[in-house]
């Protein structure tokens, strides 16, 4: 008697390859979707969505009577929908993304995770996807609401689309960088604090976000020119690189400390620097007149900021580079390794990257502006930035070597003190001036030369004894340069020359393995 055989169906093996898919997709989204549907916050805020929607179209329609059919009532019914929206996915959201990374730290889940093989991406790709799973949730609810105000009278399709857009743009951004703030946080008081000033800070940016888009859509102020697609293409560009920015400083912190933690955190740096220069002289060559050199000089100010952000929170880490980085070194090409030698871990190296970055902002800043005092201002500027930078940087070098408990928030808090020191300096020696010998002197003198601030705007103020003061600042940004020179040149030989540990661990293991089949 013949068998039949059966051949198995295609959907049999459908859910066995959904379950291989979320697992290589992200293993631990699924968990954190079904915990966060269940959660109390999304389920309130889901009925208050629905019912708060529910009464502005009943209630609204009721006050609107006869001019419904012949007013524009769509506007403001979509306006009312809009600021619900925003509240939950601006918000909530947020909020919501940021607790339960709290959470996980309360209860010291993320170390499990972390000896797992789940990556730190994976876990705050996971938490990320999660948020913006609920953010869809919530933009369904307010779909039917969308699309009863899309029948009335003087509904906008285009710019009701572009609104949407930019509230999910927005609470993207928003919930990345919640994210970022809890994995960054430590000890329970802080936590603690940042509760409340999470929550307080998440409703101010929703009121300025929501205020702003509300006057650009009841106004009618978007207008679909060429100016207008160029601006929201520099502001996407620009967001996802804040984005990528937020995202590696996130995955810094959960990364073991013998990782790589630095290199995410400087290539999102330059390249928020880079996509800014490059939409400034996008705007420069297409519209002149909008960038004279007033504003040139704030973006440039603005670049040198950056830089300085970056210098602030990483010239003063060690130098020493882990047995995993060196071995990673060791297994790198020329080329890459004289990348790498401005991405590894290192203040030295961090100082680097920040004197480079000011070299290049500093040539643009020649090239573009042309009035002498803004030029003058930005040297002055940039010489400022080097002398408390590289202070800072050899500073920690000094106290590494005769204290193993010398920490980076150490330097950065004494470079913040001798800044406010050097702001306050020149008031006092007017005040004392002024009560004691009776002088009163409202010009600016060589005192104040330590606050960075004023001798900035003095200089671009198009006084013309600030050329003077262009030299000193120079040569002192030239001596903090020197004290650091050995310790740059020892840091370029450690990642260009490293110890090549590779091989010798491969003989280690060839050796033991001869030795076990001796032993067989």
């Amino acid at each position: 008697m013949a068998t039949e055989t059966t051949t198995p169906s295609r959907l049999s093996n459908y859910p066995q390859f959904m379950e291989k898919f979320s697992d290589w997709f992200n293993p631990i989204l699924v968990k954190e979707i079904r915990r966060s549907i269940k959660s109390r916050e999304f389920v309130i805020t889901f009925l208050l969505l629905v019912f708060v929607s529910w009464v502005i179209s009943v209630f609204g329609m009721l006050a609107m009577g006869s001019r419904i059919e012949f007013g524009s009532p769509s506007r403001d019914f979509f306006i009312s929908y809009y600021m619900c929206m925003c509240f939950a996915i601006m918000v909530v959201v947020p909020f919501s993304a940021y607790r339960s990374m709290m959470s996980e730290q309360e209860h010291q889940t993320l170390e499990i995770l972390n000896i797992t093989t789940l990556s730190p991406r994976k876990i705050v790709w996971g938490k990320l996807l999660t948020a913006i799973v609920q953010m869809f949730l919530f933009y369904c609810v307010v779909a039917p609401f969308v699309s009863f105000t899309s029948l009335l009278q003087g509904y906008d399709l285009a710019r009701s689309s572009y609104l949407l857009y930019l509230a999910g743009f927005f609470s993207i951004l928003i919930t990345i960088f919640s994210l970022m703030l809890t994995t960054n946080i430590k000890g329970r008081m802080w936590k603690n604090l940042m509760v409340g000033g999470m929550l307080f800070g998440l409703l101010i940016l929703y009121s300025s976000i929501t205020s702003t888009l509300w006057g650009m859509f009841y106004w009618g102020s978007i207008e679909f020119d060429t100016e207008f697609y160029i601006s929201n293409l520099c502001m996407i560009l620009f967001g996802m690189a804040v984005f990528y920015l937020c995202e590696q400083v996130s995955i810094s912190a959960l990364t073991f400390e013998s990782d790589d933690r630095s290199s995410g955190i400087r290539f999102a740096f330059m390249l928020i620097y880079l996509l800014g220069a490059a939409t400034v002289l996008v705007y420069r060559y297409f519209y002149t007149s909008i960038f004279p050199d007033f504003e040139l000089f704030v973006f440039s100010n603005s670049g040198l900021m950056i830089w300085a952000i970056l210098g602030f929170f990483s010239v003063g880490y060690s130098d020493f580079l882990s047995r995993r980085i060196r071995i990673n070194l060791a297994q790198t090409s020329f080329p890459f390794r004289v990348i790498r030698c401005f991405l590894v871990p290192g203040g030295t190296r961090a100082l680097m990257v920040v004197l480079t970055g000011i070299a290049i902002n500093l040539i643009l800043t020649m090239i573009l502006i042309t009035k002498r005092e803004l030029l003058v201002a930005s040297i002055i500027a940039s010489a400022y930035v080097v002398i408390y930078l590289g202070f800072q940087c050899w500073m920690m070098r000094l106290f590494s070597r005769y204290s193993n408990e010398a920490k980076p928030l150490h330097g950065g808090v004494i470079t913040m003190l001798i800044l406010a020191l050097g702001v306050v300096f020149p008031l006092v020696v007017n005040w004392v001036q002024q009560e004691f010998y009776r002088k009163y002197n409202f010009d600016f003198s060589i005192w104040c030369i330590t606050n960075p601030f004023y001798t900035i705007y003095y200089a671009s103020g198009g006084n013309p004894e600030a050329s003077d003061l262009k030299l000193p600042l120079v040569m002192a940004a030239i001596l903090v340069l020197v004290l650091n020179i050995r310790a740059i040149s020892s840091a370029i030989r450690e990642v260009m020359i490293p110890k090549n540990e590779g091989p010798s661990i491969k003989r280690q293991d060839t050796t033991s393995e001869v030795r076990g089949m001796a032993v067989d």
